[in-house]
């Protein structure tokens, strides 16, 4: 015989001579669920109030008319554009794909020469090197070297105070 679990609709294979003739209580393995299972050659006959529409109202009960039926919503109207309005939006548009067709046929742009390739500039080099020198002396808390540069530039504002 086949049980089915009225909570899960879960469905078992069970033999015949399982289950006595009275009937028994069962479980559900899946969600737990019990509930009585009759034997299927002794099963208990309808009952006459099967028959009975239970949602049926009472005789002396007033009835109420069945509410109208929902007709499908129509389909909205499409307002339309104005000619002028569809008129500037066609332009923009075709001024658009005339400017992305413009840019696919021209190269990629490319920076400049920012003349940053120069490396005979000697004295550049060396000023940048002086200029490590004295951040790392610094960092040491080592005295300054003093440039060349440097002592010209303290000679000349000592002279000034004079």
């Amino acid at each position: 015989m086949r049980l089915i679990c009225p909570n899960c609709d879960a469905q078992y294979e069970v033999p015949d001579e399982v289950m006595p003739t009275d009937g028994r209580d069962v479980q559900c393995s899946n969600c737990g669920q019990t509930w009585f299972q009759h034997h299927p050659d002794h099963a208990p006959a309808a009952d006459d109030d099967s028959s009975v529409d239970v949602d049926a109202p009472a005789p002396d009960e007033e009835i109420s008319p069945p509410p109208p039926p929902i007709s499908a919503p129509a389909e909205p109207k499409r307002k339309q554009l104005d000619p002028a309005v569809a008129d500037i939006l066609r332009q923009e548009a075709e001024a658009e794909h005339e400017a992305r067709r413009k840019r696919q046929s021209e190269p990629l742009e490319s920076q400049p020469d920012l003349g940053l390739d120069k490396a005979d500039d000697n004295d550049t080099e060396d000023r940048r090197a002086r200029q490590a020198q004295e951040r790392m002396a610094r960092m040491r808390g080592e005295p300054t070297p003093v440039s060349d540069a440097t002592a010209t530039a303290a000679a000349v504002s000592s002279r000034r105070d004079l």
